[in-house]
């Protein structure tokens, strides 16, 4: 626990609010501290945010996000399911891995969220010898390619 000498940033003081409470730290996810962190992230990067903008992202993700779920949930017994998520853990895998070792900062931290969270959920839904292999092939790809895991 954080302790303070008087109120935190962004916090009024309440009369009768215990002082214990008012004296720890925040940032224990509720929803207006997400709020002003989207908004810092969008201002760090000169960015409007508007919901137009936030509208137009989900609908760019959402019928491959809606196909690759429901595809792999339903039918993840069928070949073609396993070779989609087998390709997509091998290539997705070391592809970010080639990312955050070859690219900028700024395309590093557009890129990677996007990929990592494929890449999990592909492992993550494959049988487990399918993704031990997947993860093989990656690391094997990284020792050739003389790349770094540790970024």
């Amino acid at each position: 626990m954080l302790v303070s000498e008087g109120p935190l940033p962004l916090q009024k003081k309440k009369k009768g609010r215990d002082k214990k409470k008012r004296l720890t730290a925040t940032g224990d996810n509720n929803v207006r501290d997400k709020k002003i962190r989207d908004v810092a992230i969008h201002a760090q990067y000169g960015q409007p945010m508007t919901v137009r903008s936030e509208l137009v992202r989900v609908a760019n993700v959402y019928p491959s996000a809606v196909f690759l779920i429901h595809y792999t949930l339903h039918y993840h017994h069928h070949l073609l399911a396993t070779l989609l998520l087998f390709g997509l853990s091998a290539i997705g895998g070391s592809y970010m891995i080639y990312i955050m070792n070859k690219l900028s900062y700024l395309l590093v931290m557009r890129r990677v969220p996007s990929l990592g969270a494929l890449w999990i959920f592909a492992v993550v839904r494959l049988h487990l010898s399918h993704a031990l292999l997947s993860l093989l092939l990656v690391a094997l790809w990284v020792w050739i390619m003389d790349l770094s895991l540790y970024v």
